[in-house]
């Protein structure tokens, strides 16, 4: 089986639609969504393809945190169900980590779920390690009349993602820090807004609450620190660069 792992372009969007469509049956992907997300130079997601199939894909893109530090997310990672087994998903996480490097982050990591063992051990075979504090992922859907806006000063991430567009909201989970958050959602009209309480916070988690979030899950920080001698360009049979056909 002859597999190459190359950069995707917004032409491969409705591939991605259709891989996306096979591993979460339950949550169709938006081809829309899919080419926007594509767009942005700082984006990079890498498919693997075997006979012109995609059956596997990653996305990562660079944020920035409260302390300026720029770091590579991994977001999302999908293979095919026919062909697990075969260390796509790790290859194709080999990949995302060097275009991490290429774009100069400090620190590369992914947010997975505490009971999702597959991926954990995908992760952990390129060298990322899992932080011991769990997280509660909350989200809100779209608010239908903005908050009323606090000016508190709050550290809000806007992301073009494959399956939705909205913010993460980083640093202090105040209810002033939320509410400022919700106004901003509305006033973007982002889908989904987000943020991370650590579980053992108790007092901040029915701040979230009160304001309409809802739990998604417990979760965990995966982290890959860039040493100064990784080379983005090591790594074997990922493309890094493909023209738009």
């Amino acid at each position: 089986m002859a597999l190459l792992f190359q950069r995707a372009t917004p032409n491969d969007a409705s591939a991605i639609v259709q891989l996306l469509a096979l591993v979460w049956p339950h949550q169709p992907a938006n081809p829309d969504q899919v080419a926007t997300a594509l767009a942005p130079p700082g984006h990079a997601t890498y498919l693997a393809t075997c006979q012109d199939q995609a059956v596997g894909l990653v996305s990562g893109f660079p944020t920035v945190s409260v302390a300026g530090e720029i770091r590579w997310e991994i977001d999302l990672l999908a293979v095919h169900p026919a062909y697990r087994g075969q260390q796509i998903g790790r290859r194709l996480v080999q990949c995302s980590t060097a275009a991490g490097r290429a774009a100069q982050a400090r620190v590369a990591r992914a947010l997975i779920a505490s009971d999702n063992h597959a991926s954990q051990r995908t992760i952990a075979m390129v060298g990322y390690h899992m932080q011991p504090e769990e997280m509660t992922l909350y989200v809100t859907a779209p608010h239908r009349s903005a908050h009323p806006a606090t000016g508190a000063p709050i550290h809000l991430i806007p992301v073009q993602t494959l399956t939705y567009s909205g913010a993460w909201l980083e640093g202090a989970v105040t209810t002033e820090a939320v509410q400022e958050a919700c106004a901003r959602q509305a006033a973007h009209g982002w889908s989904t807004l987000g943020t991370l309480v650590p579980q053992q916070q108790v007092q901040f988690h029915g701040i979230v609450q009160h304001s309409g979030f809802a739990c998604i899950g417990r979760y965990h920080w995966w982290i890959k620190p860039y040493e100064l001698r990784d080379d983005p360009a090591a790594t074997p049979g990922c493309h890094h660069g493909r023209p738009a056909t």
